[in-house]
């Protein structure tokens, strides 16, 4: 056992499986334990390939496919089996990363069933690039925001948005990402296994496989333009669009450009509503389980609009949670004093970004269900009193932002006349969502379309 001790010994405890009669859990990504009533089944977290069973001194091979192998063992004197990599005549790793690693999801308001997998590399082949120090100890950003329009976004969209410094390591800053979905670390690793080292995200501030890397020994993150990989189930990809910036480097919260000057096409259908009145904004976004949408907005490019948002259901438990305090719809994203909330009792408490939304489905056997959605899965509803006397001729501006990859902000659209038993035009133009107060708007994240009805009854729970 000194082999797996010096192999595995400071890895954390991970994939514990244990029963009346057995027992069996993984080091890290590195090496398996089983003792006790074997012949079955694990999933270990190891690279997959053919391992030595260092307690039989190799008189059996344990073979990992797909991140699981069965384990038995080879004396009824001692019920023990242990393997690591490069223990014994363990084999090389094969090349052909499997699903090992699942980024779990926990529950939230949006029962979506897209999982993120990814494996540990097994021979980190990611190609270098020359790049040119561009900082000094000591000059690397507090916050950083990672983003990505390619394929990260695609496969790992949680790994996105802010990191914060909380220390140091192999002489360069760790920082950590913290949301209700998941927390990561981007850090400088050195695996002396492999012979490798650079910047990684891991799961663990102390661990050397994870998902997005980059091989340059740069001081900084933020210094590295290109050469950023992410780990897929054939291999390591490069995703030129992926980018780390300081903190402020990024897009504000608020309108992108704000309304143009003139009309555009025209009177709109009769005047708005006098005073303040019932207004309802769906917006349909798909997004990663565990991810959080709301909107920033009012007139542009500063002024706010006074709203009181009406609860929902007590499963949207978040929802109600972040409408308390939540007076404005404004460009600023949280107000002084809104609610907070704790995915669990005494658990960390995270702040809203903006007017929270409230996750929807069509499908009535869905704890979400919310009868005014007759579209289908991923609507968000905002449902407030309005006082559309503060607005622009009763039209009003929003920006959609959300947790884990959309934090900086909605794309810019264009709107044009808007669909629906109200509809209408805006009185000017401008590259975010207009909605009129007093109706109930539809949109679509990133797109100009619109459609506008009358408010509809309120379920009997939604009021106020």
């Amino acid at each position: 056992m000194i082999q797996f001790s010096n192999a595995a010994g400071s890895e954390p405890v991970k994939n514990w499986n244990a029963g009346g009669d057995f027992v069996a859990f993984s080091r890290g990504n590195v090496g398996f334990f089983a003792m006790g009533n074997l012949n079955k089944e694990f999933t270990t977290g190891l690279p997959d390939g053919d391992y030595c069973d260092i307690i039989s001194e190799c008189d059996q091979t344990i073979t990992i496919s797909g991140g699981k192998g069965t384990f038995k063992s080879n004396s009824g004197d001692e019920p023990v089996v242990a393997i690591c990599v490069g223990c014994g005549g363990t084999t090389t790793p094969r090349p052909n990363p499997s699903t090992t690693t699942t980024l779990q999801h926990p529950t939230q308001p949006q029962p979506q069933t897209t999982t993120t997998s990814a494996t540990v590399p097994t021979t980190p082949d990611i190609t270098t690039t020359e790049q040119v120090q561009t900082t000094v100890p000591g000059d690397c950003c507090e916050t950083i925001r990672l983003s990505s329009s390619g394929g990260v976004m695609d496969t790992y969209p949680e790994l996105l948005g802010k990191y914060v410094k909380i220390g140091e390591e192999n002489d360069r800053d760790v920082y950590k990402h913290q949301t209700i979905l998941t927390t990561m670390h981007l850090h400088y690793t050195v695996d002396s296994h492999f012979k490798w080292e650079g910047w990684m995200i891991t799961e663990e501030d102390n661990t050397v496989f994870g998902y997005i890397s980059n091989d340059n020994d740069n001081l900084c993150p933020t210094g590295l333009t290109s050469g950023w990989e992410y780990q897929m189930s054939d291999g390591w990809t490069e995703d030129t669009t992926f980018t780390v910036t300081c903190e402020g480097d990024q897009p504000t919260h608020g309108p992108t450009d704000g309304p143009t000057d003139g009309p555009t096409a025209g009177p709109t259908d009769g005047p708005p509503p006098d005073g303040v009145a019932t207004t309802i904004v769906a917006i349909q976004r798909v997004t990663v389980p565990g991810s959080d949408v709301f909107i920033v907005g009012g007139v542009a490019p500063d002024a706010s609009i006074d709203i009181s948002l009406h609860p929902m259901p007590v499963q949207w438990e978040s929802y109600n949670d972040w409408l308390v305090g939540d007076d404005h719809l404004d460009w600023d994203g949280a107000e002084p004093g809104q609610g907070t909330h704790a995915q669990e009792e005494g658990g960390e408490s995270y702040e809203a970004m903006g007017t929270p939304g409230a996750w929807t489905t069509d499908d009535a056997t869905n704890d979400y269900y919310y009868a005014l959605n007759t579209w289908g899965d991923h609507y968000w509803f905002i449902v407030m009193d309005m006082d559309c006397s503060q607005t622009q001729g009763g039209w009003f501006e929003f920006n959609t932002i959300y947790s884990i990859g959309g934090e900086s902000g909605e794309p810019a659209v264009s709107q044009d006349e808007c669909t629906g038993g109200v509809g209408g035009t805006a009185p000017f133009s401008s590259t975010n969502h207009i909605a009129r107060c007093g109706y109930f708007n539809v949109f679509s994240y990133g797109t100009g379309d619109c459609q506008i009805d009358e408010v509809p009854d309120l379920p009997a729970d939604n009021g106020i």
